[in-house]
C-alpha cells in the first residue's frame, strides 16, 4: 500500500514540477547544507570548522540552550540549563572556551539566582575534554548513512518532498521521514522510539544561513530541537578567545 502512495506522490509531483518553471530541490540543500556544516576533526579529533550554531533543545517541557562558535583553533560554548539550587528554580550558565594554542579550556559557571558565586577554572586537555562533541559528531555520522544518502538524492525523493523556486531565498522542506527510514534509528538521539517524527529544513542562499527544526513524540514523551547553523567562515577566533588578563583569573590557569 505504501508503495502506491509513493508512486502516487511521485507522479503528482512530476506533473507540478513541469508547471513550475526552474526548480531548486531539496538534494542541492541537502549537499549545501553538508558541504559548507557537516563536522571536521583534525588528527587530534579536534573540531576544527568556521561557523555559528544555535540550538535549543526541550524535552518533556524542559529546554536547555547552545550557542557554539568554532573557528579553526578553538571553540566557545555557551549552555542554559534549567536546574535547582536550594530547592530555588533557577538555571546554570556554563561558558566553555577551548583554547587549542593552550591546550586545555577555560570553563565558568554562574546561577541566574546568584550570579555572585561564580565558578572559573582552567584544565589542560584530558582524552574526554572533547567526548561532547565528538557524541554529536558520532550521531550524525550514525544517522547519515550511504543509504540514507541514496534516498536523499534519488530524484523520486525530490519529487516527494517538491522544489522550491530557484530565485526564493528562503528554502523550506518538510522531509515526510517516515515513508524512508525505520523511526528506530532515532531513538538514540531523542530517548525513545518516536511514533510521530517531524523534520523542516531550511535554507536561506543568499547567507546559506540553515536551519533544522526535528520534534518527535511517542510513549507519552516529547522531544523537540532547532538548530540555526550560520556564519560560515566569518567567525573570528579573537572575538571568543580570552585574552591574557582574562586566563590569569581563572583558577589552575598559569601563564
Amino acid at each position: 500500500m505504501k508503495q502506491k502512495q509513493i508512486l502516487a506522490l511521485v507522479t503528482t509531483g512530476f506533473i507540478l514540477s513541469s508547471c513550475l518553471g526552474p526548480q531548486t530541490y531539496f538534494s542541492a540543500v541537502f549537499s549545501t547544507l553538508k558541504d559548507v556544516y557537516f563536522p571536521v576533526l583534525d588528527n587530534n579529533n579536534r573540531l576544527v570548522m568556521n561557523y555559528a550554531l544555535e540550538a535549543s533543545v526541550t524535552v518533556d517541557d524542559e529546554t536547555r540552550t547552545f550557542d557554539v562558535y568554532f573557528f579553526n583553533t578553538g571553540i566557545k560554548l555557551v549552555s542554559v540549563t534549567p536546574t535547582t539550587v536550594n530547592d530555588v528554580a533557577t538555571t546554570q550558565t556554563l561558558d566553555f572556551v577551548y583554547d587549542y594554542a593552550e591546550g586545555g579550556y577555560f570553563a565558568k559557571r554562574v546561577y541566574a539566582n546568584n550570579p555572585q558565586s561564580e565558578e572559573k577554572i582552567y584544565r589542560d586537555f584530558e582524552d574526554d575534554s572533547f567526548d561532547i562533541f565528538l557524541e554529536s559528531v558520532n550521531t550524525a555520522e550514525s544517522l547519515l548513512t550511504e543509504e540514507l544518502e541514496s534516498i536523499i538524492n534519488n530524484q523520486a525523493t525530490n519529487l516527494i518532498i517538491g522544489g522550491q523556486p530557484q530565485a526564493q531565498d528562503v528554502k523550506r522542506y518538510t522531509l515526510p521521514v517516515a515513508n524512508f527510514v525505520d523511526l528506530e534509528t532515532f531513538e538514540d538521539l531523542v530517548g525513545f522510539v518516536p511514533t510521530n517524527l517531524d523534520v523542516v529544513v531550511e535554507l536561506t542562499t543568499s547567507t546559506n544561513q540553515g536551519k533544522i527544526e526535528l520534534s518527535a513524540s511517542g510513549d507519552n514523551k516529547s522531544y523537540e530541537v532547532v538548530i540555526i547553523l550560520s556564519q560560515p567562515d566569518l567567525i573570528q577566533a579573537s572575538q571568543y578567545l580570552l585574552t591574557p588578563t582574562e586566563k590569569l583569573t581563572y583558577e589552575g590557569y598559569v601563564a
